[in-house]
């Protein structure tokens, strides 16, 4: 009710370099994307993940933990995959080291890795082979009105929304904002802003360098404040991968 009522007469958002605090529902789209493209066995296979062949090695920021866990009642619990196999918990990111990654009978027995029970339906509409269903982020030492306080010039972002991958590789995505963006002066929320359209670049702009801040409290898909956030013009998109089509 609240968001509604402070959603209305929004105005143009001037284009320039934004800090971006996102609620929940955005950094579970970002998390979704990281998922279903990074941490899945026939990605890596594929040499698609942005973690293949650096397993053990530093991929995001050190303030960055990851984990996938099927049994925690915090997230949507599903104990087996759609083979049967119980599913393992999995440290995908440990401190900006990646780790794990999900398998399935298949995959399992191609790498000669365990068999972690992700399988999903080989008849899914989008079937990307194994990926972790339950994505976890561990929390931080802010609470969002403190993130909210301590910006200057910014923009609170409540949902993204029509996100589709550009390059798989990198995780960049493109997209727009929906259900309320919000522009931060001087650590207030003033105004509301009209449907903004994004390209992020998940790995190499944000997580890489590590998150400024996270909530205190710890629920799924935390909010996160991402360090920059660039909006552009339409024409001030010339180094991002095209898609066509």
């Amino acid at each position: 009710m609240g968001i509604g009522r402070r959603a209305q007469g929004p105005i143009a958002t001037p284009p320039g370099d934004y800090t971006v605090i996102l609620r929940p529902e955005a950094v579970a789209d970002m998390l979704a994307f990281l998922a279903r493209l990074g941490f899945g066995a026939m990605a890596v296979d594929d040499g698609r993940s942005f973690v293949a062949g650096q397993r053990g090695q530093r991929v995001l920021g050190e303030n960055v933990t990851l984990w996938d866990d099927g049994h925690d009642p915090a997230g949507l619990p599903l104990p087996f995959d759609y083979e049967g196999t119980p599913r393992g918990r999995l440290a995908l990111i440990d401190g900006g080291v990646a780790g794990d990654i999900a398998t399935d009978a298949y995959y399992a027995g191609k790498l000669s890795w365990p068999n972690n029970g992700h399988a999903l339906p080989v008849t899914a509409d989008f079937y990307a082979g194994p990926i972790p269903g339950n994505p976890f982020m561990a929390p931080g030492d802010k609470t969002v009105e403190e993130m909210i306080a301590s910006t200057e010039r910014g923009l609170l972002i409540t949902h993204f929304h029509y996100t589709r991958a550009v390059h798989p590789l990198r995780v960049i995505v493109t997209g727009m904002t929906r259900d309320g963006t919000f522009l931060i002066e001087r650590g207030e929320v003033t105004r509301r802003q009209h449907l903004v359209a994004v390209g992020l670049g998940k790995c190499d702009q944000a997580l890489l360098n590590g998150v400024d801040h996270r909530p205190v409290s710890g629920v799924l898909f935390l909010h996160q404040n991402w360090p920059i956030f660039r909006l552009c013009r339409r024409d001030d998109h010339d180094d991002l991968p095209s898609r066509k089509g």
